[in-house]
């Protein structure tokens, strides 16, 4: 089974870049109110189940997780790279781009 070890987001919030790695046993977000922790952990959850309308709403231009296993030595990443609608429409794309590497 895949763990969640690192966490990178550009532009989240449109503002911010966020770098964050997660410990094996327990990571805490501590900060004030307002400051992204849920939105946070709901943009992860949504990324690892393919939570498309959450993905869509989350203000961020890119999002890679790194995963890691005690059972083999790959890191797998999940990255989505999001565009605005109208690069999309330019560009013929219909959906934020979406790349997995290291999975079987």
């Amino acid at each position: 089974m895949h763990q969640v070890d690192r966490v990178d987001v550009e532009g989240f919030w449109d503002t911010h870049n966020l770098k964050v790695q997660l410990h094996r046993d327990v990571t805490f977000f501590i900060g004030a109110n307002g400051t992204g922790k849920t939105t946070l952990i709901n943009l992860i959850a949504a990324i690892l189940t393919g939570d498309f309308l959450t993905i869509e709403r989350t203000p961020f231009k890119k999002i890679t997780i790194t995963l890691t296993s005690s059972e083999t030595a790959k890191a797998p990443t999940i990255s989505v790279v999001k565009t605005r609608k109208k690069d999309r429409a330019s560009a013929g794309l219909s959906r934020s781009l979406c790349r997995s590497n290291g999975f079987p």
